[in-house]
């Protein structure tokens, strides 16, 4: 900025015509009001004075030996920009005004300008506006109003990148930083983690799988064998994952080993959040919480990176083209577990795994609209097949298992986001996705012979779009509507023989079934700040699928109090739905009709403080689920893979369930260290029967920490730590007093597996 002190431009302009006996023309009316930076040397006024008119809608032309000074409105300069937080995570739908400033413009000039409001994308981005030349004052309207002055020379195309701070939480996006994780409310009381990538990077996580990510936030359950969570009690199928807008169904690698990998590479990503209770309505046919995956925004120039672990190598490109209005996002990963295949065994087991994925993103931005394109495809082949010679079968015959997996997914979505005004903005997807798996087990244990086929195929078309209309500072409105047709095939047989007396779940099985559905919905949500202290919001959301007739109304309620700058309440209450999802029918398990829906209500409260360096946050919540969809599972080996083949299964029929708990997170920042811990006391409970049953995944208690040191030289090093509750197991109980031996099962989940902690 120039410090030079101002002057009035018309004393300027008298000054050089009597000191200088400068040839000058102008017209008082056009230069009265306007200032300019003062110059102490006379001696080559006419640079000078040129240049002090570059951030004016004026110009200095020489017409002879005279020199003019006249209008130069009309000649038109481009601004547009970015709004980011402290964390680097995009400002969405942030209300952006600019208006010229006083000194800079005549007043009639400045009158035709008027002032230009306009309103961010998901991206925090505004688009390109045609201005004079001038000096301008932008101020956005956030958690403070901040106001940023900027000079627009003249045919310049200028960029602005702005970052805003935080006082107290704003009708659009309230932002709070808690150190090493952002609590980001989109939608009050919605208790959003938010992860941008400037902590994605030095966060340890396996493989830079962006699913385990969020494994040491409160009220994560999960396990280091499988990359899916269950949020606040959830099951991992309850989890939105929304990916740069795309629905993502079943994103995992390697399902025959639970799902070891997600199909997204941390390294593409911008940010993620993850919404854990009282999401707004925008979000539905999920009960169990929102996982979002932005990808990040080249940079300035093209990057190009390559990487190499012992699971996967990595090619990544990304940059921006044609004066910027391109911009592109290649990412190419594949599994380097097949070059180890010679490592097998001389036993004569086998093993084969492999897996490969791909993203593509372009984006075109077109003065207040902006079209991006994304393809996702991914593939994976699993193979393992072993042999037991040591195992002496009391009934002859030999042990062999052989296992196969093949599955394929691809996703194509077109996404349109436009401001239509300086308060209006829409975003509309359009969406063709379809997967396919097939799996296949041989298991020969003696007498016992089992053997099983399994073939999915689903294809998904969506159309959604939303508006996001800014009424006023304190007023903000969210409406949308969606459609979609789903069809899904399956194909499955299997065959289980065993001669041994009172043997359990033997015979065969085979289905051949095809399933359609059209769904559609809508949803409407208005956000308003009450008071200085207080903030509301209320959400509607309908449903319908067409499938089983079934429809869902769905209410939201939150609110937030802040009683001074840097600490909070809020309350949420909500009903939450989730259908039947049509590629998740269990045909082999003898399951051949859809479910109605499962409804849950909400109630969350929690508390949040932030001091200088410190930020503590404590919550609570119940969630009352209805209509709990029936499940079947391995009761000795939860999780086990192809378990309906398995002695061990059985179906699962709760009237009812529940979900409650506390959580407690203290997190903190002082120079190059950051840290935070977390404690979370949870519950899962099924009843039926009269009794209260927990789930697999039921985990009481659990302990995180994370620390981490920056370095100015570009490495970090990040120590964390995690402890839980072992998961509920059924025990069994020998009886050796008498042959042949008597095995007891015990109640059911009656005892738990020793706890589980890692560094």
């Amino acid at each position: 900025m120039d410090e030079r002190p101002q002057l009035p431009l018309i004393d300027l302009l008298n000054q050089l015509v009597s000191q200088n006996q400068a040839a000058l023309v102008f017209r008082p009316d056009q230069v009265l009001g306007l200032w300019i930076s003062d110059f102490s040397q006379r001696e080559q006024w006419q640079q000078r004075l040129s240049d002090g008119l570059q951030n004016t809608c004026l110009e200095l032309v020489q017409q002879g030996d005279q020199w003019l000074i006249r209008d130069a409105s009309d000649t038109k300069s481009r601004v547009e920009g970015r709004i980011r937080d402290e964390q680097g995570v995009p400002c969405a739908r942030c209300l952006v005004e600019i208006r010229p400033e006083k000194r800079a413009f005549p007043d009639q000039v400045r009158e035709r300008i008027g002032s230009i409001k306009l309103l961010t994308d998901e991206k925090g981005r505004f688009a390109n506006v045609d201005l004079p030349a001038g000096r301008y004052l932008l101020q956005t309207y956030g958690e403070i109003v901040q106001n940023q002055p900027f000079n627009l020379g003249k045919n310049e195309a200028l960029h602005l990148e702005i970052l805003v701070a935080h006082k107290r939480p704003a009708i659009q996006e309230r932002v709070v930083v808690p150190a090493s994780h952002t609590l980001l409310n989109t939608g009050l009381n919605s208790q959003l983690a938010v992860i941008p990538r400037s902590e994605i990077e030095p966060t340890s996580h396996f493989n830079d799988d962006a699913f385990r990510l969020v494994g040491q936030l409160p009220g994560i359950a999960t396990n280091d064998l499988s990359a899916d969570f269950s949020i606040r009690g959830g099951a991992p199928k309850d989890v939105l994952i929304d990916f740069d807008g795309a629905e993502l169904v079943d994103p995992y690698h390697l399902k025959a080993m639970g799902g070891f990998l997600s199909i997204i590479d941390s390294d593409e990503l911008g940010y993620v959040q993850l919404h854990t209770s009282n999401f707004p309505v925008l979000f539905g046919n999920k009960v169990g919480g929102v996982f979002q995956l932005e990808t990040q925004d080249p940079s300035e120039r093209s990057v190009s990176s390559f990487s190499l672990d012992f699971l996967s190598s990595r090619i990544k490109t990304l940059g921006l083209a044609f004066d910027d209005r391109l911009s592109y996002l290649v990412t190419v990963r594949r599994s380097i577990l097949d070059f180890a295949y010679d490592l097998a065994t001389d036993s004569g087991d086998e093993l084969h795994s492999q897996f490969d994925d791909l993203y593509l993103k372009l984006g075109y931005r077109m003065g207040n609209h902006h079209l991006s394109a994304h393809v996702l495809w991914s593939e994976e082949r699993f193979k393992v097949s072993e042999q037991y010679p040591d195992i002496a079968l009391p009934a002859g015959g030999f042990a062999y298992d052989l296992n196969r997996e093949r599955g394929r997914s691809g996703y194509a979505w077109l996404k349109w986001n436009a401001l239509w005004g300086s308060d209006l903005s829409s975003e509309t997807v359009v969406l063709a996705d379809q997967f396919s798996s097939h799996w296949g087990t041989k298991d020969y244990y003696g007498p016992r012979t089992a053997e099983m086929d399994s073939d999915r195929h689903f294809r998904h078309w969506q159309l959604k779009q939303g508006w996001q209309w800014v009424r006023s500072a304190d007023d903000f409105w969210d409406w949308g509507v969606y459609g979609h047709f789903s069809q899904a095939e399956y194909a499955y047989a299997h065959l289980i023989l065993d001669p041994t007396p009172d043997a359990q779940n033997v015979g065969q099985r085979a289905v051949a079934k095809d399933a359609t559905s059209t769904d559609w919905g809508a949803y409407v949500l208005e956000r308003r700040r009450l008071s200085e202290a207080w903030t509301g919001e209320w959400g509607l959301r309908w449903d319908r699928q067409g499938l089983t007739d079934g429809q869902q109304v769905s209410p939201r309620l939150n609110f937030q109090y802040q009683p001074s700058a840097g600490q909070s309440f809020e309350l949420g209450l909500g009903r939450f739905s989730q259908p039947h999802a049509l590629h998740l029918l269990a045909v082999e398990d003898g399951q051949d009709a859809f479910q109605p829906a499962t409804r849950v209500d909400q109630f969350s409260l929690s508390y949040r403080r932030n001091l200088s360096v410190w930020t503590w946050r404590i919550a609570a919540y119940y969630h009352a689920i209805h209509d709990p969809q029936v499940r079947f599972e391995n009761f000795l080996r939860p999780g086990e893979f192809q378990g309906q083949l398995e002695s061990d299964r059985i179906r699962i029929e709760p009237e009812s369930s529940r979900a409650f708990g506390f959580e407690w997170q203290l997190s903190g920042k002082a120079r190059l260290w950051s840290w935070s811990a977390n404690y979370t006391y949870a519950r899962i409970e099924d009843q039926w029967a009269g009794k209260r049953y927990p789930r697999p995944w039921d985990q009481p208690h659990a302990a995180n920490f994370s620390l981490t040191r920056r370095s100015a030289h570009g490495w970090d090093i990040n120590l964390n730590g995690i402890w839980h509750s072992g998961w509920p197991t059924t025990s069994l109980d020998l009886d050796t007093s008498q042959e042949p031996y008597v095995v007891t099962i015990g109640p059911l989940y009656d005892g738990r597996l020793p706890n589980y902690h890692r560094m």
